[in-house]
């Protein structure tokens, strides 16, 4: 039941938003140097004269067209094989020799990266020339690496991959899923070639020779169905609240978009605490509210908050963005800041990655974050809050931020209102929904059970009595399982206060 449950929400409810053309390059090494530049290179076991000289530079690619992105600088690919490294030996080569090496990538810094996060490694790999089963090509992944390839601890990954080369003269796009260590400080990935014998090479056994490019590490917002979304073209949509402006500034709709947002009718919002007067700029404390107009999220297991944002300008001072949500703010358009301050609000700018770019900036970057959902008070605001404390001339040393927002999107997973034998439940099967302490079951009703949002079973019991107590479960949402005398199913939802 777990399972299927968590199966279930996770095939309807997930919508991509515009996939992964949002993705962020976390690691694109180049692989024009070893030894701690992009990747290093460590060899435990070779039986040959040429130890050394394995792995090697060498400027075979795969096609630019197969990537499905731009190649950037003067990219070369790793070439491994289990003979010495010389282009023409003389004599020839006559041997393959017993191996085991490393290509080791430079580790990666996951700990900023949560759930939230689509975390994937790509590269694209070439296996050529193999005979019989003596070599072969392995990733392994490691989060103890220090230096030393013989006591690290590694974990085979192989398997994990979506494919990897077998052998031919094309180039293979090899896909890894890194979300099992999000939120790890380093991961390091290594690709480890292995031949399992000294031998002659023959027309039966021969050393296959691999290649390995055009290694990416990349972090993409998790699919989500939205719910709300706000282009900031609709002033109607949103508040612009002036709490201190002490000399008119204020969140204003600016023209400037985020790349690839190309509706002409779409806005951003832009707010900054520099002011001009008479030619000179200045800066004096302000603090402006961008206030989303409220919606309700009922039937939400999960909430997340997507949007753009770019910080420019900003040279010392105290200037600042958060990101703040209520579920009791209440409009008022002849009070605005009464309204703002009778409200309680929850800081949630931690959950967020925003620019923190000093001096001039171009470049937008997306953040995600999830946000808290209470279904018992469903109606939640959004603000994002802009304040500064600086006076003065705006010079290199006091010149506060211009921030942007723009394209913010609020959705998540939802909890499905019905699902099993019964597509239509009756409301005499139980009640009542919302529940505070008893559940009330029909004579229809065999057997109970109840789940929590993450599948698992929490209460269950043979109808007996015709209720149920769930006086001791904690507030939320749950999955109502009933069985019934006549042999459906019917499961839903189920509210407790």
């Amino acid at each position: 039941m777990k399972k299927s449950l968590l199966l279930l929400f996770a095939v309807l409810f997930l919508i991509n938003i515009n996939g992964r053309a949002q993705e962020q390059v976390i690691f694109y090494p180049d692989f024009r140097y070893d030894n701690n530049r992009g990747f290093t290179k460590q060899t435990v076991l070779f039986e040959g004269t040429e130890k050394n000289n394995i792995w090697y530079r060498v400027s075979t690619l795969p096609d630019a067209s197969l990537l499905g992105y731009t190649r950037e600088g003067d990219q070369k690919s790793l070439k491994v094989v289990a003979t010495p490294a010389t282009v023409a030996p003389n004599p020839p080569e006559t041997k393959f020799y017993a191996t085991e090496t490393y290509a080791v990538v430079d580790a990666i810094d996951l700990s900023a990266f949560t759930s939230v996060y689509d975390l994937q490694m790509t590269f694209f790999s070439l296996n050529q020339f193999g005979r019989g089963d003596v070599s072969k090509m392995e990733v392994v992944l490691s989060t103890d690496y220090a230096g030393d390839v013989t006591t690290a601890t590694w974990t085979d990954v192989t398997g994990l991959l979506d494919q990897i080369a077998t052998g031919g003269a094309d180039w293979v796009k090899s896909t890894l899923s890194l979300n099992d260590y999000a939120g790890e400080g380093a991961v390091t990935i290594a690709f480890k070639y292995t031949c399992s014998k000294t031998a002659e090479i023959s027309d039966i056994e021969q050393s296959a020779t691999w290649n390995i490019a055009e290694v990416r590490f990349t972090a993409s917002p998790i699919q989500f169905e939205t719910k709300t979304s706000w282009q900031f073209d609709d002033a109607t949509s949103f508040e612009m609240i002036n709490i201190v402006s002490t000399n008119g500034q204020g969140w204003k709709q600016v023209n400037a978009l985020r790349p690839g947002l190309d509706n002409s009718n779409y806005k951003s919002l832009q707010m900054s605490a520099v002011y001009d007067d008479g030619g000179t700029k200045y800066v004096s404390p302000t603090e402006s509210w961008a206030v989303l107009n409220a919606a309700d999220y009922s039937g939400y297991s999960k909430l997340y908050l997507f949007f753009w944002n770019i910080s420019q300008y900003k040279l010392g001072g105290d200037s600042d963005l958060s990101i703040k949500m209520s579920t009791n703010y209440i409009k008022n358009e002849n009070d605005q800041a009464g309204a703002i301050s009778s409200a309680t609000w929850t800081d949630i700018t931690s959950s967020f990655n925003l620019d923190k770019a000093i001096g001039y900036d171009s470049e937008w970057i997306w953040s995600i974050g999830e946000i808290p959902v209470d279904q018992l008070n469903p109606n939640m605001t959004i603000a994002f809050v802009y304040k500064s404390t600086d006076t003065g001339v705006a010079d290199n040393t006091n010149r506060a931020a211009t921030w942007r927002i723009g394209d913010v999107k609020i959705g998540g997973e939802q909890i499905p209102n019905s699902i099993g034998d019964k597509s239509n439940l009756p409301v005499q099967y139980f009640f009542p929904n919302p529940v505070s302490n008893s559940l009330n079951l029909s004579n229809e009703v065999a057997w109970v059970e109840l789940y929590n949002i993450n599948g698992s079973k929490v209460k269950s019991k043979a109808n007996s009595s015709n209720n149920m107590d769930v006086s001791q479960l904690s507030p939320g949402i749950y999955i109502l399982k009933l069985s019934l005398k006549d042999g459906s199913n019917v499961t839903t939802k189920l509210i407790k206060r």
